[in-house]
């Protein structure tokens, strides 16, 4: 894992269920900011909000919410949770479309922190690295197996294609010798 001011830390979003997330402490503008990256969707969800017969497409970045929910969840009063939102919003860190039904919360950054190339880099060490925590990796080590594997399976590729560079660089030299024949069967 990636240390310094430049790295960043895989927070799964299942801390939230736990005893510490759930300590029944009011959260702090730091904590509730990342409430709020937790809360937003990883992904585009339909949704049909109670009390409407529309439904709402909720996107990457984006969570249906109320002040209310967010209030009770901090441990805050309505008015502070709103004048919260609001300084989000002034600072752009987030964009927000009120409904009569609730809000949606647009979280500005998100996308641009989930880049796909890092997360999918971030997905295999993480990997990797739960695989060489655990004992055993999963159900008789499973996906440390699958891993090597597939280590293996690139180590090979990687090999045959070097031994094909010296091949071919070998037929090229042979090639440019006088009366000898490139592999078209046209003189050099």
């Amino acid at each position: 894992m990636t240390k310094g001011k430049d790295g960043w830390y895989p927070l799964q979003r299942s801390i939230t269920e736990g005893t510490v997330w759930n300590c029944g402490e009011p959260f702090g503008k730091r904590g509730a900011y990342i409430d709020l990256l937790l809360m937003a969707n990883y992904e585009e969800k339909k949704v049909m909000p109670r009390h409407s017969n529309d439904v709402l497409i909720i996107h990457k970045g984006e969570t249906l919410t109320s002040f209310e929910h967010l209030a009770k969840r901090w441990g805050w009063s309505r008015n502070k949770t709103i004048a919260y939102i609001d300084q989000l919003e002034e600072a752009g860190l987030i964009e927000r479309k009120s409904y009569n039904f609730g809000t949606v919360l647009t979280l500005v950054e998100y996308s641009e922190s989930g880049n796909q190339q890092t997360t999918s880099r971030t997905t295999n060490e993480t990997t990797n690295e739960t695989t060489k925590s655990t004992s055993g990796g999963t159900t008789n080590g499973t996906t440390s197996e699958t891993t090597k594997g597939l280590r293996h399976k690139k180590d090979k590729k990687d090999k045959e294609r070097i031994r094909k560079d010296k091949e071919s660089k070998e037929i090229n030299k042979d090639a440019k010798r006088p009366g000898v024949f490139s592999w078209e069967g046209e003189p050099e």
